[in-house]
């Protein structure tokens, strides 16, 4: 099978505090993304600095959209997903931390099941602190698992 070309999407608003983080955990996986796009919806703390930071370190992985007008949640997500170039697309929510299998993982369920359309995992749920509150999200909504 071909290489499934990867787009991490990242829609971000005034969420400084755990860029860094975010943005580490998507270069610590084990396949890496063939890019990162990230828009911007007019964030007014270290938002923009830290992602011209990273992609001056990662010209070629980084694609960074910086909006003068607030586009709003959806506006802001849609923007990103029309800019994104993969096969795959990856929605990574702005305070989202990867464990380092996460690309990897779903790459394989559509390698291995091309008819799949659209593959979704359980999460942490953790405090600001980043302190483990609940194993798993699918718990909390008593959501049960079936297949890999």
């Amino acid at each position: 099978m071909d290489k499934i070309r990867t787009s991490v999407c990242i829609a971000t608003y005034n969420e400084a505090k755990f860029l860094k983080e975010q943005i580490e955990s998507l270069l610590h996986q084990t396949i890496l993304p063939d890019e990162i796009v990230v828009s911007d919806d007019s964030s007014s703390d270290d938002t923009p600095r830290i992602l011209e930071e990273y992609q001056n370190r990662h010209p070629r992985l980084f694609r960074i959209f910086l909006h003068k007008d607030n586009l709003g949640f959806v506006g802001n997500f849609e923007r990103c997903l029309k800019e994104a170039r993969g096969d795959f697309v990856v929605l990574c929510d702005q305070d989202d931390i990867w464990l380092p299998e996460k690309l990897e993982k779903q790459i394989r369920i559509f390698q291995q099941y091309p008819e799949v359309g659209m593959v979704f995992c359980d999460l942490k749920v953790v405090n600001s602190n980043l302190a483990l509150v609940r194993n798993s999200f699918w718990d909390i909504l008593g959501f049960r698992e079936e297949g890999d």
